[in-house]
């Protein structure tokens, strides 16, 4: 085995690893892999994508602008979340007071904490949810509460008592509620959000689909379906425009990662810059 091949083994299993891994997180939960688009972000993302979404059947990848400081934009423009949580027991037909009293508490607490973060009353989002099950089960839902009122009212409780009904024969299969039983609440949850400004996403106009002129080199490149090194087009991001094509096999390096264009694959750039890719094409 020669160097290149030692490579190009090592190549083949750490994709292997990856699909195994998007499988246990599809396949393994019930979901069809092959309906789904992969978002591939991360400074080496873009290199394997191509490959291990072969393996499970995935017709497009998007590699995006921001790919190798996707996670920390995400994380800079995120809203900022408190979560509470209170336990008191009740069983129904729920004390309408107790059950105010409580979330009272936790809203007063959620506001204080994000108006010393910065945050205006308009800026702020509450939610509520109460953990319920059927009475002497162990199996707890939770249920998200109306977020258009302030305080609870009697006609709220029956369709309290009715989602509930609904969510647990949606979790557990039809015919599995029992409402004989009685219901009680276990611990009352409140996520308070704190509403940041997102960043400004541009869009740009598509241009023609030739990709000419970004081409800045060839090279060899060592591709499984050749099993050798063949001259392959070498494309500089930045001088790329949205519409423009590309076809395998390539590569199109980027100043934050390099994304592979593998034989019978097609790759384009859309309105946002971001290069999609699209398999067997």
């Amino acid at each position: 085995m020669s160097t290149i091949e030692a490579a190009a083994g090592i190549y083949r299993i750490a994709n292997a690893h990856m699909s195994d891994l998007i499988r246990r997180a599809t396949v393994e939960r019930g979901h069809d892999p092959r309906k789904f688009v992969l978002f591939a972000f991360g400074g080496a993302g873009p290199v394997h994508a191509g490959r291990y979404t072969e393996d499970l059947g995935i017709k497009q990848v998007v590699i995006p602008l921001t790919a190798s400081v996707h996670g920390a934009t995400g994380l800079i423009s995120s809203d900022v979340l408190y979560e509470y949580g209170r336990s008191d027991h009740l069983i129904a037909p729920f004390d309408l007071e107790r059950l105010n009293q409580n979330f009272s508490l936790l809203i007063a607490q959620a506001r204080r904490d994000l108006e010393s973060r910065g945050f205006k009353a308009a800026d702020i989002e509450i939610v509520r949810s109460l953990d319920m099950r059927y009475r002497y089960q162990v199996h707890e839902l939770t249920l998200s509460l109306p977020a258009s009122t302030d305080h609870l009212q009697e006609k709220d409780l029956g369709k309290l008592y009715d989602d509930f009904h609904e969510l647990y024969e949606k979790s557990y299969g039809q015919g599995s509620g029992y409402r004989e039983a009685g219901m009680e609440v276990m611990t009352f949850r409140l996520t308070a959000r704190g509403r940041l400004k997102k960043p400004n996403i541009a869009r740009h106009l598509v241009a023609g689909n030739d990709s000419a002129q970004a081409v800045k080199s060839h090279r060899l490149v060592y591709f499984e379906e050749y099993r050798d090194l063949v001259d392959t087009a070498i494309y500089d991001f930045n001088k790329m425009k949205p519409g423009h094509e590309v076809t395998g096999p390539a590569i199109i390096e980027t100043p934050v990662t390099t994304i592979v264009v593998n034989p019978k694959d097609h790759a384009f750039m859309d309105e946002f810059r971001n290069v999609r890719i699209e398999l067997g094409r």
